[in-house]
């Protein structure tokens, strides 16, 4: 039940139990007391109309308390309910408040670890800078020699070629690779360049410029680049070679040395990023910044453990007292009416049984169960009113003698 229909229940048993039904109850009851028989030794049936009188008050006296018991019984049901919702109710808000109030608890500390990780970071971050930049001098320092050299080497190349004549333009990356090739790198270049002239270009003159789909004009395109630029290739090298053949095999020499320089220098990089020792970074510092940091999340997480741990055993349970004792009041006063209301269902009941069991023995015993009917026996007191001085049993014959003669 939600708590705005509790209330209003709430509010329509105060109403209907404070002191309307239970104090007119009581005065039945008061009432249902003073009734006595003193008849057990007449004979009912010779006996006039003010026996079927003092009958008739009775059953409407019983069909009242009937009334009352049911109205007891919907009151008594009623209240059991509503105590059940309240209960219900203060649990959930017990429950509520102590997940909000835990989850608080644990938002503060949540923050305070978020910020401090957050620090942790910024200073991770400023210490991998400057380890980055000390391992790039390290590095730069202790290649040095060898950079020296390769500049020196590419020196020597670029006059070896001008004093035999050698064009500048075949001074490249890309010639080199293409005629005289070294390494793996080399030939890397030297595939792209085969993709990019025997298969790429192709297929963009026959898509884009030629813009076909006949198969054989695909061929064609691919024999005429083949032949345009493997018979420049070989015109060149053939020229190149017959007339710089030397000169090319001592720049290739020089270049052997630079490669193996470059190695060198690649291979002392690997070892210095690897090194895992940092005392020559100047790092202690940032070390020590954030070595305390994690102290701090260790000293928050410990205190936070701490005191989910006390809101458990100690807060949790003053939280859940200051709840009931909030709802104490109203809780004892739905259980004291429903108490006082139980009661008198009890005892009503009790009186109901016993105003039946004595009707039943002084006049049901007579009269049978046809006549403890308050419509039945209306007809038979108006069948002795039209005649004075008719006993009951000659009202209840002339009655039967209607009712066969209808």
């Amino acid at each position: 039940m939600a708590d705005n229909q509790l209330q209003e229940k709430t509010s329509e048993i105060d109403s209907s139990t404070d002191g309307t039904i239970i104090e007119k109850l009581q005065e039945q009851n008061l009432e249902i007391k003073d009734i006595r028989w003193s008849y057990d030794d007449i004979n009912i049936l010779s006996s006039g109309i003010d026996r079927l009188i003092d009958l008739r008050s009775h059953l409407s006296d019983l069909k009242v308390y009937k009334d009352n018991v049911k109205q007891l019984e919907a009151e008594d049901l009623d209240l059991e309910r509503i105590i059940i919702a309240k209960e219900r109710t203060i649990d959930a808000e017990i429950d509520t408040v102590i997940k909000k109030r835990k989850a608080e608890v644990s938002a503060t500390f949540d923050s305070q670890l978020d910020n401090t990780k957050a620090e942790i970071k910024k200073v991770k971050s400023k210490r991998e800078k400057k380890k980055n930049k000390k391992v790039s001098e390290r590095i730069e320092d202790e290649t040095g020699d060898l950079r020296r050299e390769n500049k020196q080497l590419q020196e020597d190349i670029k006059r070896t070629m001008k004093n035999d004549g050698v064009p500048k333009i075949f001074n490249t990356r890309l010639f080199h690779a293409l005629y005289y090739p070294k390494g793996l790198a080399d030939l890397g270049i030297d595939l792209i360049c085969v993709l990019v002239l025997f298969l790429l270009l192709p297929n963009v003159i026959y898509r884009f410029v030629v813009k076909t789909d006949k198969p054989i004009i695909m061929a064609l395109i691919y024999f005429v680049v083949i032949l345009i630029f493997g018979a420049a290739y070989l015109a060149l090298n053939s020229k190149l070679k017959n007339q710089y053949h030397e000169t090319f095999k001592k720049v290739k020499e020089i270049r052997v040395e630079i490669l193996k320089n470059n190695k060198e220098i690649s291979k002392i990089k690997k070892a210095v990023i690897k090194d895992k020792d940092e005392s020559n970074y100047g790092l202690e510092k940032y070390n020590k910044e954030i070595k305390e940091l994690e102290e701090t999340m260790d000293l928050i997480t410990n205190r936070k453990k701490e005191s989910i741990i006390e809101f458990e055993s100690t807060s949790k349970t003053i939280i859940a007292n200051e709840i009931r004792e909030k709802n104490k009041p109203e809780l004892l006063n739905l259980q004291q009416k429903h108490e006082e209301v139980h009661e008198l269902n009890k005892e009503y009941s009790n009186k109901v049984k016993e105003l039946e069991m004595q009707l039943a023995s002084t006049y049901e015993a007579y009269l049978g169960k046809e006549f403890m009917n308050l419509e039945k026996l209306e007809k038979l007191i108006k069948i002795m009113e039209s005649k004075e001085g008719m006993v009951i049993s000659e009202a209840m014959k002339l009655y039967k003698d209607q009712i066969l003669n209808s």
